[in-house]
């Protein structure tokens, strides 16, 4: 398949509603594109920690593309009508500002998962002229219930402001995800990267003993794998469980087999960076920590 373009940053969908409320959606939604696009491997999808730099900031989406360094550009908007969700969705070509594509949705909440794997296909049919070879996107993110969606959302956002006390609640939040499916395995991930997080090690800044968050993230990380043998979050965080565990080898495949289902993986090839560079690895370190920039270059981490 001939690639007509492969550099894309999905942007946080502007919030719509009347209170302004649902920032968790809005963010939450440009998340989940990036995680169903980043599994076709003629597509280079930007970090959501880059794009969300730009939320609540009217530059022009020229410099926006350059400072991403990206060819082309996905934005759009949401806003609830009760449990329905009211989605607008437009490609914009970076360098001439022209709408590639645009489109509008109207769904119960309770098919999230669906659409946002509607918009990923609409996306990559629009970017390649031949998705033959590159059907990959594997949709291990959908459930039935609407409270378990919301749940993970505001955990995803709870994750996202980095402090003890937001990912003490985000780990709530994934757990009370469970209990509404307890088949949702983007639950599981949340909780297990919530736990791991909550750990005190150089890399993190929680206050729970390593080997006790080891033990409870990797009962939610199992749960996750025999609900989502192919998402490539299961196998980041079980990685990064494994590294807290002083498991460097299995640490390392987790990683590797990550970035295999989501080549656009950026928080993957950091992991990776801090691993290799640990354990003396330096030139395959850096490669890692170049690939991670690409993905991520605004990050305040990488």
């Amino acid at each position: 398949a001939k690639p007509i373009d492969t550099t894309l940053a999905v942007m946080v969908f502007k919030d719509l509603s009347p209170s302004q409320d649902l920032a968790y959606l809005a963010e939450g939604l440009a998340e989940d594109l990036i995680v169903d696009l980043g599994q076709t491997k003629l597509l280079q999808v930007t970090a959501l920690s880059s794009s969300r730099v730009f939320k609540d900031k009217n530059e022009p989406l020229q410099i926006i593309a350059k400072q991403l360094n990206v060819s082309t550009l996905l934005e759009g908007s949401v806003r609830m009508d009760g449990k329905q969700l009211l989605i607008t969705a437009s490609l914009i070509d970076a360098a001439s500002g022209q709408t590639r594509w645009t489109q509008k949705y109207s769904r119960q909440l309770e098919s999230y998962g669906q659409l946002t794997g509607e918009i990923s296909r609409a996306i990559s049919n629009q970017l390649s002229d031949n998705l033959s070879e590159d059907t990959t996107i594997s949709f291990d993110n959908k459930s039935g219930s609407a409270d378990a969606y919301l749940m993970t959302l505001k955990g995803k956002q709870a994750l996202r402001e980095r402090t003890i006390e937001s990912v003490t609640l985000a780990r709530k939040y994934f757990e009370q995800a469970q209990s509404f499916d307890s088949e949702y395995a983007p639950a599981y991930v949340g909780a297990a990267q919530a736990i791991r997080k909550l750990a005190f090690d150089r890399e993190l800044y929680g206050d729970m003993e390593p080997q006790i968050a080891v033990k409870l993230a990797r009962t939610h990380i199992e749960k996750a794998l025999i609900r989502a043998p192919n998402m490539a979050e299961v196998y980041g965080v079980l990685g990064a469980i494994e590294k807290l565990a002083g498991n460097n080898d299995q640490a390392l495949a987790n990683y590797d087999k990550a970035i295999e289902l989501n080549s656009s993986y950026a928080d993957a090839y950091l992991w990776r960076y801090l691993l290799l560079k640990t354990t003396g690895r330096i030139m395959d370190a850096e490669a890692s920590l170049r690939l991670a920039h690409t993905l991520d270059p605004l990050s305040p981490v990488v």
